[in-house]
């Protein structure tokens, strides 16, 4: 019969103290990255609360007059006047028609205290007779664009 080398295996009292440290070292990565994504999170939701808040109680703005283009007939002239204490980003607008609706952003920001025009073209195919529209502005707080959709304005056209 032949003889085995002689060998030994790890002790017990090593096994556990190594895989004691494993599960040390497994617990404390998953803390680190759950505690970064927490940050990350609450930094999320206070960006957009920051502009929430901006919404109710900075946005103020008002359209002074919205009317067909007799020069471009796709084109609405809309006049708007900001009467807030924070600049606008930019508008988004919704025009009903006699066939359906369609939603456009204006692409133009509107600083504090100040008024502009602007022509917000449309595709007759799917608004038909354009009767009326919404205007909904757009603040941009800490990095966060917010759509103030309760700061929306409804405003029949004319000449159309």
């Amino acid at each position: 019969m032949k003889q085995l080398p002689n060998k030994r295996g790890i002790s017990p009292l090593i096994a556990t103290i190594l895989l004691v440290a494993l599960v040390i070292a497994i617990a404390l990565i998953v803390w680190f990255w759950y505690a970064n994504y927490l940050e990350n999170q609450v930094g999320k939701l206070g960006r957009q609360a920051i502009a929430e808040g901006e919404c109710v109680l900075e946005v103020d703005f008002k359209i002074e007059s919205a009317s067909c283009s007799a020069a471009a007939p796709n084109n609405i002239l809309i006049s708007l006047r900001n009467e807030g204490k924070v600049d606008i980003a930019d508008f988004r607008v919704r025009i009903y028609g006699s066939s359906g609706s369609q939603t456009v952003l204006i692409g133009q920001d509107l600083k504090e205290t100040h008024s502009t025009q602007t022509s917000v073209e449309f595709d007759p195919s799917e608004v038909g007779n354009p009767q009326r529209i919404e205007v909904l502005p757009v603040v941009s707080a800490e990095g966060t664009v917010k759509t103030c959709t309760n700061k929306v304005a409804l405003v029949p056209l004319n000449n159309c």
